[in-house]
C-alpha cells in the first residue's frame, strides 16, 4: 500500500496508532468485529479507516456508508471524516483524495430511506408521514377510546393503556412481531392450561379459597366441571371457543392463576395493536420503530432491493453495535452480509436492554456477517486514553464478573516501550452512617461536597435515579457551586408532582384505579390497612348490587360526598368525603390541562401544605412543581389540542425515558453537571463523583418480577434475544398446577443474598435457575454494565460515596460494585477503611416524612385534654416576672420572655414564581400584596370566579379549541349556581353578537412563561389573532370596563402578555398589540400605548 496508519497519523499530525489500531486500518476488505473499550479512540481509528482505504485507492468515499445512533455522532464521525480529508489533500495535492465524501447516517434515517423509496413494495404509501410522540399517543388514544369493552384490560387508565400500546408497538418492531404472531403465541400458552389435572387443581383451589362462601364454593365448582367434563381428554386448541371463554373468565374473575389474567390482558392489548397499525396505515403514518421493520418487510418481499442498495456500497462501518436492535441486526444482515463491514461496538456498555438493544449481537455478529469462505475477523481495542490506572482498576473490577468480560478485552493504560505512561489518578472512598447534616443534606453529601470543592476542570455528580437530583443540587448550592441538572424529569419524582399527576388521573378517567390507590394511601388520605379493606369490601358490594353497570372504585368515591359508611372508621369518612368533595371541584374547573392543575394546587391545599415546611424544602418542592408545570405549558404551547388523555400519557411515557425536560444544547463546563448514568453514556469529565452506592440505589432491584407477563412487554419466545433473556415459556408444556405457577414468582433462597454470589457459590447455570433468580440475575448484569459505564466517564479523579442508613426502615448494605472497587483499590496499595455499620439508624437521618402526620385516636384524645386544660388557665402576664411558681417555673418563664424579645419579624419576600395577576397586584399596592403572601388565609369559594371559569371554558368550545374534552354548554351551565346561571346567559348571548364571535383566533388558552427580573412569570393568554403581521392579543373580562385608573394598573397584565408572544418564534417580526373586551359592558379597551414601565424593575425592586 501506499500508505501506512502510520504513514497517514504522520500526515495528519496526529500520534501513531497503537499496534492494536494499525491492524483494524490495515485490515482487509473482509468483515470484522472491533470489541472497542470505553475512550479507546474508536470514531478516530474509524476515520484513520476510512482515509487509509481512499487513500490507498481501494475504495471511492462515495461507495462508504457509516451508521450510528444519534445526530450527533453521526456529525462527528463526519466532521472528523471531513477534517482528515481536506488535511490529506492540504498536503498531498497530487495524491488526494476526490472532493466526495461517505455517508454517515443514524440507522434510523438509513431505514426511513430504505422505507421512502421501496415501501410501496408492502403497501406503504410515499407521502407516510413519521409520527411524533404527541401524534403517536394521540393515534393510540383514539384506539382505546374506541375499541370494544372486551379488549380493553381491566384495571388500567386510559393513560396507561394507551402507554403501554405504544410501548408493545415499539418492542414488536423492534424484534418483527406482528399482531397475529403474538395472539398466536398467547392462544398456545393459553391451550397448555386446558387439561383435566389443572382444572382438578383449579377446583380444588376454588373449595379452598376463604374469601368465597360455602355455597358460592360448591356453585363455580359444579359449573367449572360441567362445563369442561366433554372436553378434558382433548388437546386445548380443540375445546370449543365459547368454553374456553367461559372457563378463563370464570378463573379470571375468582383471582385463580393471575398468569391467566396476564396473558389474557396481553392478549386484548394485541387486539388493540392490530387496530393501532390498521390506524396508522389509514392516516399514512409510521412511528420510528415502524421503518426498520417496513424497510425489512420490503426486502423480504422484493429481493432485487438487496441487489440494487448492494450495489452502491463497497465498505459499511456500523458504530455503537451493542446497541443495535434485532429488527436492525436481521436488516443489515440481508443487506450487507458479505460485505467489508467493519462493527465496533463494547458489549461491557450494553446499557439500552429496555429499547430493545441486546449484547447478543455483537456475539452473533460473524454468524450473520461471515463472508463466504473467509472466517470474520475479530479485533479488540482496549488501551484507554481516557482514563487514568486507578479509574481502569475499578472499571476492569466492575466488569470482572460479566459473561462478556476476558482478560483479552479489559482496558489497559498508555504503555509506550512498555512503560506505562497513563496518570495515576486520584479515587477517594467516603462511607458514612448516614446522619442529616443542617447545610449538605447528609453526611456522604458533605463528604462530596468537600472533596468537589478541590476539583478542577469539568465536574459531574452521575447517580442512578433522578430522585437523588434534588438532594445533590441543594448540597453543592448551599456550598457555592453552579450546578446544571440534566433530564430532571421534569419534577415527576417529587411528591407533590406525583399527587398532581394522579390526581389529574383520578379527576379525568373512571378507571384510573391505580392512581386512586396513591391517593387513598399517601398523604392526600393516608388510609390504614383496615380501612382500605373495608373500603375494597364497599367497592364490591356495590358492584354486587348493580352487576349490570359494575361501577370502578373511583365512582364509588364520589358516593363519600353525600353518605358515610358504618365499617369505616370515622376519619376514613372524613377523608374520603373531602376527596370526594375535591375531586368534584376539580372536575368542574375544566379549563384546559394548566388551569386543571393550578385548580388541584388551590383545592387540595397544596400552597398550605408547602408553606407549612422548613423553607429549604419547600423552595426545592415548588421548584419541581415548577418545572412540570413548565414542561407540560410547553407540550400543550406544541400541541394545543392534545386530549387530557393524550398529555397524561406523553407524562407516563417521557417519565419512563427521561424526556420531560427538553435536554440542554451543551454542557456547562463550569458547572458541576447532575445527571443520570444512563445520561452520562459517550460522555467524559475530569472529576465524576457517585453517590449513593447502595443496593437499591446502584444497583438497583428489579422493578417486577413478572417477566414478559407484565402487560406492556414483548413474551420474551417472540424477541430475537430470547437466549439471553430469563426463561418463561408458557406454551412450552401443558401446565397440570395452580400452586406450580404461582410458585414461579414466589421468593427463592437467592432473594436473602447477593444474586451473584448465591450463583457463583451454587455453581448452577443461568437456565437452571428459578425464573426469579433468573430475573434477578438479568437485572444485576444490566445494572453492573450501567456502572462499568459510570466509572469510565471520570479521566483522573473518581468518587465514591455510600451511607449505611437513610429513608429506607433498615440499614443499606453497600453496593457490590463498591466493595468489589474497594479491594482491587486495596490490593494495589490504598488503606481504605470502612466503618462499621450502627446498629440503629443516627436521630437526625435525612427520612421523608408524612404531612401532615397522621394522629392516632390516643393521640387526639391526649390532645384535646391537654388544649382544654390550658383554655382554663387564667392568662399570664409576660411582660413582668411572676410573683408565684417555683424556681423551674420561673425558668420557664424567662426562656420565654427572651425568645418573645429575641423574635423579629421577618421581612416578607416575593415569591421566585409570581403569576401575572400577582403582578398586577404588585403593582396596584405593593404592601397588600406583600401582607397577602406573608399571611395567606384560605378564601370562601367565589360564585364569579367560577362564572369567569366557566365562561372562559365556553369561549375556548365556541372556537373548537378545548384542549381536554367536550365540554357541553349545558355541563358548563348547571355547575353554575342557580343565581349567576342568568349572568352566564347573557355574557354568552353578548359574545355571540360581539366582533370577536366570528373571528379565527391563532391560538386559544395559550399557555407561556417568562423570566423576568429573576422571577418566573407564568400565564395562559385567552386569544391571539394574527392578521399578516399584526398580531392582536386578547384578554375575555366578564365584569364591565372599570376607571381609567385601574385600567392603568390592569394594563400591566397586556404588556407582560405582548412580551411572552414576542419571544414566541412563530409570532417573531411582528407587530403584537393588546386589548381587553369586557363582556359585562360589551366594550373593548386597547390602550394606544402599553405602560412605559419596566417590568423587570417592578420585580427587581421587591424585597
Amino acid at each position: 500500500m501506499k500508505y501506512t496508519a502510520a504513514d497517514l497519523a504522520q500526515i495528519l499530525d496526529l500520534p501513531s496508532p497503537t499496534e492494536e489500531q494499525r491492524r483494524i486500518i490495515e485490515s482487509d476488505l473482509t468483515p470484522g468485529i472491533t470489541i472497542a473499550g470505553a475512550g479507546s479512540g474508536k470514531t478516530t481509528v474509524v476515520s484513520q479507516r476510512v482515509l487509509y482505504l481512499v487513500a490507498n485507492g481501494l475504495v471511492e468515499p462515495q461507495q462508504i456508508i457509516g451508521l450510528t445512533f444519534t445526530n450527533k455522532a453521526a456529525g462527528e464521525m463526519s466532521e472528523k471524516i471531513s477534517s482528515h480529508f481536506a488535511k490529506f489533500r492540504s498536503k498531498n495535492t497530487n495524491t488526494a483524495p476526490s472532493t466526495e465524501m461517505p455517508t454517515i447516517q443514524t440507522y434510523n434515517s438509513f431505514a426511513s430511506g430504505l422505507t421512502s423509496e421501496y415501501g410501496a413494495t408492502i403497501g406503504v404509501e410515499p407521502d407516510t408521514q413519521v409520527l411524533d410522540d404527541a401524534s403517536a399517543i394521540e393515534l393510540a388514544d383514539q384506539v382505546v377510546a374506541t375499541a370494544h369493552p372486551d379488549f380493553i384490560p381491566p384495571g388500567k387508565s386510559r393513560s396507561s393503556l394507551v402507554k403501554e400500546l405504544i410501548h408493545l408497538s415499539g418492542q414488536a418492531n423492534e424484534h418483527l412481531c406482528s399482531p397475529e404472531d403474538i395472539i398466536t403465541y398467547l392462544n398456545r400458552c393459553l391451550y397448555a392450561f386446558l387439561n383435566s389435572e389443572f382444572i382438578d387443581d383449579c377446583i380444588a383451589t376454588i373449595k379452598n379459597k376463604r374469601s368465597i362462601g360455602a355455597q358460592e364454593k360448591e356453585d363455580y365448582s359444579s359449573f367449572l366441571r360441567e362445563l369442561t367434563a366433554s372436553y378434558l381428554d382433548a388437546p386445548g386448541q380443540l375445546w370449543p371457543e365459547d368454553v374456553t371463554e367461559q372457563v378463563f373468565t370464570l378463573l379470571e374473575t375468582l383471582g385463580i392463576c393471575p398468569a391467566i389474567a396476564d396473558v389474557r390482558n396481553k392478549k386484548r392489548l394485541a387486539h388493540l395493536l392490530g387496530a393501532f397499525a390498521a390506524l396508522k396505515k389509514e392516516k399514512r403514518a409510521m412511528q420510528f420503530s415502524d421503518q426498520v421493520s417496513f424497510a425489512y418487510q420490503a426486502m423480504k418481499a422484493d429481493p432485487n432491493i438487496v441487489h440494487s442498495e448492494r450495489a452502491k456500497w463497497k465498505v459499511v462501518f456500523l458504530d455503537e453495535y451493542q446497541d443495535t436492535s434485532d429488527s436492525q441486526v436481521k436488516m443489515l444482515k440481508t443487506l450487507f452480509a458479505g460485505l467489508p463491514i467493519t462493527a465496533v461496538g463494547d458489549p461491557r456498555q450494553s446499557i439500552y436492554a429496555w429499547r430493545g438493544a441486546s449484547e447478543l449481537n455483537i456475539e452473533g455478529f460473524p454468524r450473520d456477517f461471515a463472508s463466504p469462505g473467509h472466517d470474520t475477523a475479530s479485533y479488540t481495542m482496549t488501551t484507554s486514553f481516557r482514563n487514568s490506572q486507578r479509574v481502569l482498576s475499578v472499571a476492569n473490577a466492575v466488569a470482572g464478573r460479566l459473561p462478556e468480560d476476558s482478560e483479552d478485552t479489559r482496558l489497559k493504560p498508555i504503555t509506550v516501550n512498555n512503560e506505562v505512561t497513563s496518570p495515576l489518578g486520584n479515587i477517594e472512598v467516603s462511607v458514612t452512617q448516614g446522619k442529616a447534616h443542617p447545610t449538605y443534606v447528609s453526611d456522604q453529601l458533605e463528604n462530596l461536597v468537600e472533596w468537589m470543592r478541590d476539583r478542577e476542570g469539568h465536574r459531574a455528580v452521575l447517580v442512578r435515579k433522578r430522585m437523588h437530583f434534588a438532594p445533590v443540587a441543594q448540597a453543592l448550592t448551599a456550598a457555592g457551586f453552579d450546578v446544571q441538572v440534566v433530564g430532571d424529569g421534569g419534577g415527576m419524582d417529587d411528591p407533590f408532582v406525583a399527587d398532581i399527576v394522579a390526581i389529574l388521573n383520578v379527576a379525568s378517567d373512571p378507571h384510573a384505579v391505580e392512581h386512586l390507590m396513591r391517593l387513598l394511601t399517601g398523604r392526600v388520605c393516608t388510609l390504614g390497612a383496615h380501612d382500605l379493606r373495608t373500603f375494597n369490601s364497599l367497592v364490591k358490594n356495590a358492584n354486587a348490587e348493580a352487576p349490570a353497570t359494575p361501577l370502578t372504585a373511583i365512582e364509588c368515591v364520589d358516593s363519600f360526598a353525600n353518605r358515610e359508611y358504618a365499617e369505616l372508621s370515622e376519619a376514613a369518612n372524613v377523608r374520603l368525603r373531602s376527596l370526594a368533595h375535591k375531586l368534584r371541584d376539580v372536575r368542574k374547573n375544566h379549563g384546559g390541562v394548566i388551569h386543571m392543575i393550578r385548580t388541584i394546587i388551590r383545592v387540595f391545599d397544596m400552597s398550605y401544605e408547602l408553606a407549612s415546611l422548613p423553607t429549604e424544602r419547600a423552595d426545592s418542592h415548588r421548584a419541581n412543581i415548577d418545572t412540570f408545570v413548565s414542561a407540560v405549558s410547553s407540550y400543550v404551547a406544541r400541541n394545543p389540542m392534545a386530549s387530557m388523555t393524550a398529555v397524561l400519557a406523553w407524562l407516563e411515557l417521557a417519565n419512563e425515558h427521561d424526556a420531560i425536560s427538553s435536554p440542554p444544547e451543551s454542557l456547562d463546563p463550569s458547572a458541576v453537571t447532575i445527571m443520570t448514568v444512563h445520561a452520562s453514556k459517550g460522555l467524559e469529565f475530569d472529576a465524576v463523583a457517585l453517590p449513593f452506592l447502595t443496593t437499591g440505589d446502584l444497583p438497583t432491584k428489579p422493578r417486577s418480577y413478572r417477566a414478559w407477563l407484565a402487560l406492556g412487554e414483548l413474551p420474551y419466545p417472540l424477541r430475537g434475544d430470547a437466549t439471553k433473556l430469563p426463561r418463561l415459556d408458557l406454551a412450552q408444556r401443558a401446565h397440570t398446577s395452580v400452586s406450580d405457577m404461582k410458585n414461579l414468582f414466589d421468593e427463592t433462597e437467592a432473594d436473602k443474598e447477593d444474586i451473584e454470589d448465591f450463583v457463583d457459590a451454587s455453581n448452577v447455570g443461568h437456565s437452571e435457575l428459578p425464573l426469579r433468580d433468573q430475573i434477578a440475575l438479568y437485572h444485576r448484569r444490566q445494572e453492573r454494565r450501567l456502572a462499568y459505564v459510570a466509572v469510565t466517564r471520570a479521566k483522573q479523579q473518581l468518587w465514591l460515596g455510600a451511607s449505611y442508613w437513610g429513608h429506607r426502615k433498615s440499614a443499606n448494605q453497600l453496593s457490590p460494585f463498591l466493595t468489589e472497587a474497594i479491594t482491587v483499590l486495596n490490593q494495589a496499595g490504598a488503606r481504605i477503611e470502612i466503618p462499621e455499620c450502627d446498629a440503629e439508624a443516627p436521630e437526625n437521618t435525612p427520612v421523608e416524612v408524612q404531612w401532615p402526620a397522621v394522629i392516632s385516636e390516643t393521640e387526639h384524645k391526649k390532645q384535646s385534654r391537654t388544649r382544654d386544660f390550658v383554655r382554663q388557665q387564667v392568662p399570664l402576664d409576660l411582660s413582668a416576672t411572676p410573683d408565684s411558681g417555683d424556681e423551674g417555673f420561673h425558668r420557664v418563664v424567662a426562656r420565654v420572655q427572651k425568645i418573645m424579645s429575641d423574635a423579629r419579624p421577618q421581612p416578607p419576600r416575593t415569591p421566585q414564581r409570581m403569576s401575572t395577576t400577582d403582578v398586577v397586584k404588585y403593582r396596584a399596592d405593593a404592601d397588600a400584596y406583600m401582607r397577602e403572601i406573608q399571611r395567606p388565609m384560605p378564601q370562601e369559594p367565589s360564585e364569579y370566579a367560577a362564572l369567569g371559569t366557566a365562561f372562559h371554558a365556553w369561549v375556548e368550545q365556541h372556537y373548537g379549541q378545548s384542549a381536554l374534552t367536550d365540554i357541553h354548554e349545558a355541563h358548563m351551565r348547571k355547575a353554575l349556581p342557580q343565581r349567576v346561571r342568568k349572568r352566564f346567559d347573557s355574557l354568552v348571548s353578548t359574545f355571540e353578537g360581539s366582533n370577536y364571535a366570528n373571528r379565527v383566533p391563532h391560538a386559544v388558552e395559550l399557555p407561556f412563561e417568562l423570566e423576568l427580573g429573576g422571577r418566573k412569570v407564568p400565564g395562559k393568554i385567552d386569544a391571539v389573532f394574527k392578521d399578516g403581521d399584526r398580531v392582536t392579543v386578547v384578554d375575555w373580562k366578564t365584569g364591565k370596563k372599570p376607571s381609567e385608573e385601574i385600567l392603568d394598573t390592569m394594563a400591566t397584565q397586556l404588556a407582560i402578555y405582548v412580551q411572552a408572544v414576542q419571544k414566541l418564534p412563530e409570532y417573531a417580526g411582528c407587530e403584537v398589540g393588546a386589548e381587553f373586551y369586557f363582556v359585562g359592558s360589551d366594550e373593548t379597551f386597547a390602550p394606544d400605548t402599553l405602560p412605559s414601565l419596566d417590568i423587570e424593575g417592578i420585580l427587581d425592586q421587591a424585597p
